[in-house]
């Protein structure tokens, strides 16, 4: 449910970046917030965020901000490799350089 206060705070947000909502506009930022919540978005979540990101639209949260690596508390799958061949490919490497 939207929450009447944070929708006037949006709209005065709107006005102190100097953006403010038409008449229209306002009617269709509605329908986008109707849309965000039968899609099961906390659009009251999203309002706030515009409003202390200064933006004067509204968006989604992403499914998934981070990739797998930065989570915090999970391992990133690492390929297995063979140490031995990747050591000896690396020694010959540095051979031909004549670093050894």
């Amino acid at each position: 449910m939207l929450d009447e206060e944070l929708w006037l705070d949006f709209i005065q947000h709107r006005k102190d970046i100097k953006r403010p909502l038409s008449a229209v506009a306002e009617k269709r930022m509605l329908a986008k917030i109707l849309r965000f919540m039968e899609q099961g978005q906390d659009v009251n979540a999203m309002l706030e965020k515009s409003i202390l990101n200064g933006w004067q639209d509204i968006y989604p949260e992403k499914a998934d901000p981070k990739p797998l690596a930065h989570r915090m508390g999970e391992i990133p799958e690492t390929p297995i490799f063979d140490r031995e061949a990747a050591r000896e490919q690396v020694q010959k490497a540095m051979r031909k350089l004549k670093v050894v």
